[in-house]
């Protein structure tokens, strides 16, 4: 058996204390080692995710009305649940989009392609949506919703060729918030 010099231990191979000393070392010369990795593209945009709660915000200001106006806010279009509103807004409920504006932006603003749904069936179960197309044939007619399948088919070809970005520009969120803010439904 030999003595540590350092730590004044006696040890067979090597100084237990010595070796994790010399393992927190190399860990630390190794994490020094490491780059920092920098993503070459970034889908985030701060100026773009604002420019787009704007714009949502300001589409429920002209839709929800116009649907309260018709006593189509009462019940989710999708699971019939109740929807309660406090101060005339909307409590529980959603304005929600048949076909997703992350993937179909350019439909973000089409009266048709929005409905009023509660929570759980926006969000934590959006594979649920297409039960709207029900309600939508009810509210804007069959030709309406026949229609819409057709942007959303030109608006996907558009995107599969590179015609139209995947998501939307600042440009167009801009002007779209200018326009929804004129807009009559």
């Amino acid at each position: 058996m030999s003595l540590c010099p350092l730590h004044h231990i006696f040890y067979t191979t090597y100084c237990p204390t010595c070796r994790q000393d010399a393992i927190k070392a190399w860990r630390a010369s190794e994490k020094a080692k490491k780059q920092p990795t920098v993503k070459k593209y970034t889908q985030s945009n701060p100026i773009r995710d604002r420019l787009k709660t704007r714009l949502q915000s300001t589409w429920r200001s002209i839709i929800y009305p116009y649907y309260q106006e018709r006593g189509l806010t009462s019940r989710c279009w999708i699971c019939e649940r109740a929807i309660y509103e406090r101060s005339g807004s909307l409590f529980s409920g959603h304005v929600s989009h048949y076909y997703p504006k992350s993937k179909y932006w350019q439909l973000w603003t089409d009266p048709v392609n929005s409905g009023i749904c509660c929570y759980s069936c926006n969000v934590a179960h959006p594979e649920s949506v297409p039960a709207m197309q029900t309600k939508m044939i009810q509210v804007w007619g069959s030709d309406a919703v026949q229609a819409l399948h057709q942007r959303q088919q030109a608006y996907d070809l558009r995107i599969k060729t590179s015609i139209d970005p995947r998501h939307p520009p600042t440009e167009w969120l801009q002007a779209m918030i200018k326009e929804t803010k004129n807009m009559k439904l």
